[in-house]
């Protein structure tokens, strides 16, 4: 029963937001829930897989990667960023080497914090051409003091409450990121992002989707929320203060 109760209040509150965001038949987007696809590490199937496929329901996306692995095995290229960049998704801040940032701090290790993010910054302005406005946490591991570090570098530090999004880790209640998407607008969430690492269980990410086939689901019921006037989808530079 408890249930029932709570998917009733969740399907009126989506049906509230959908009425207020309507004025005439135009859908005001401004008024409406954000959600942001956000790829995290730098794969090399986010440039062969992903982008196609989320440019493919008219959408864009945030890609955070690893600066010293650009270019690896597994990795995308410099020249794969910056066409991804080219064609309208965002290049962000992943630190310089993925350490992590919380136990960098432990070890009263302040400034390797700020050349892990600084060095990147730097690296990723001069070969984009554009400068990232955002830093991604590795193992969205943080403190107040290091978020301070990133804003004293000019950057904004991205939400740690990012789900991950992939084997063994997608939403146990109805099907996929629809359900994920319903939840967090009932329970008030303005900005909502769609984590990934990888796409395919062959690949180097942690906890892909067991498949692409699996992958492009999730971004047809996304469509389908945004077509009915239920969401926004934007980049997640387009949605901070």
């Amino acid at each position: 029963m408890a249930r029932i109760i709570k998917l009733f209040f969740c399907a009126l509150l989506v049906a509230t937001v959908i009425g207020c965001a309507i004025h005439g038949g135009h859908i005001d987007r401004s008024r409406l829930p954000r959600v942001v696809l956000t790829f995290d590490d730098g794969f090399a199937e986010h440039y062969e897989l992903v982008a196609p496929l989320v440019e493919k329901y008219g959408f864009r996306a945030t890609f955070n990667v690893i600066v010293e692995c650009i270019g690896k095995k597994g990795y995308m290229t410099w020249d794969q960023l910056r066409d991804l960049n080219q064609r309208g998704h965002a290049i962000e801040n992943h630190t310089y080497s993925h350490q992590n940032l919380l136990k960098l701090a432990a070890a009263g290790k302040k400034d390797e914090i700020r050349r892990e993010i600084e060095q990147a910054q730097n690296t990723l302005t001069r070969e984009i051409g554009r400068r990232p406005v955002l830093l991604c946490h590795p193992y969205t591991a943080t403190n107040r003091a290091i978020d301070e570090i990133i804003r004293d570098l000019w950057m904004t530090p991205m939400d740690c409450c990012r789900k991950n999004f992939g084997e063994g880790t997608l939403p146990r209640t109805e099907s996929g990121a629809a359900a994920y998407i319903k939840q967090s607008i009932a329970d008030g969430r303005h900005r909502i992002d769609i984590l990934t690492h990888g796409v395919t269980k062959s690949g180097p990410a942690w906890r892909p989707f067991p498949g692409v086939d699996v992958f492009e689901e999730h971004l047809k019921e996304i469509r389908e929320l945004y077509d009915a006037g239920v969401i926004d989808v934007a980049l997640y530079r387009d949605t901070i203060d």
